[in-house]
């Protein structure tokens, strides 16, 4: 039973590297995918703490926080005045702008 076994194997896999080897209309056009190898660059640590260690918060799955404050407006009203504050605490809104409001954001040589 083993030997037949082992005959099989090897038969499925004469059958199959000789039907990979075989040119045909549909392997033409085939080509496999390739994935380019990335390469790391070192960069100094343009902030340095109070311990010597750097205080640049990056990983390599992207930038990292400490904490995260959200701010919760309950109307539009607020966000507005909030974006167009001296020191704004957002940098988008997600209410849509009112005609009224549009010239006082497009003429602003802040940008907001």
């Amino acid at each position: 039973m083993r030997a037949s076994f082992r005959v099989r194997l090897v038969i499925i896999f004469t059958v199959a590297f000789s039907m990979a080897s075989l040119a045909g209309a549909s392997s033409t056009g085939f080509h496999v995918p390739t994935v380019t190898l990335a390469h790391a660059i070192s960069a100094p640590c343009p902030t340095v703490g109070s311990a010597g260690s750097c205080s640049n918060y990056w990983i390599p799955a992207g930038p990292e926080m400490d904490t995260l404050l959200g701010t919760i407006f309950t109307d539009e009203t607020a966000e507005f005045v909030n974006i167009q504050s001296a020191s704004p605490s957002i940098d988008l809104t997600d209410w849509p702008l009112s005609s009224s409001l549009l010239s006082t954001f497009t003429t602003n040589p802040k940008g907001y």
